[in-house]
Formats: structure tokens, C-alpha cells, sequence
């Protein structure tokens, strides 16, 4: 159960941000099974893919992510 996520996205995944980084396609993502790690991911903000049209992908100011600090807090607890 996560509680006081404000301001935070949370996803586990089975897969690190580095394997998501290097795969260029799911193909390359290592097999994974009952005794895989379990990544937990804490994300304050996406940003998204692209723009309105394909040869601009460029997000319209407004939906940018801006580079400032973040600041939040987190509790996990297992039952």
C-alpha cells in the first residue's frame, strides 16, 4: 500500500530503467520469471511523446516538464 504519494507516480516493474533505456524494441527485454527483481519506479512527472504532428515532435510549451526541484515524501508499508 503507498500512502503520502503527492506528487509522485509509482509503478513496479520487472524490468530497470536501464533495460527500458537500452531495449529498442520489447524483443530485446531479458525473459523474465517468478524470481525477477521487482523494480519500484518513482516518477514525479512525464512528459510525453511528441508534438501535434510527426515531423515536429516538439511538445507545445504549456506540456513541457520544466527543470526545477521536486520535493515529496513517501511511506510503503507491506501487509
Amino acid at each position: 500500500r503507498v500512502s503520502g504519494a503527492r506528487g509522485a507516480q509509482i509503478c513496479l516493474s520487472r524490468y530497470s530503467v536501464s533495460m527500458l533505456s537500452n531495449a529498442r524494441h520489447q524483443r530485446d527485454l531479458p525473459a523474465v520469471g517468478a524470481h525477477s527483481p521487482i523494480y519500484l519506479h518513482v516518477d514525479t512527472a512525464h512528459m510525453g511523446l511528441g508534438g501535434d504532428v510527426s515531423w515536429q515532435p516538439k511538445l507545445h510549451e504549456q506540456y513541457r516538464v520544466r527543470a526545477e526541484s521536486w520535493h515529496y515524501a513517501l511511506e510503503l508499508s507491506v501487509e
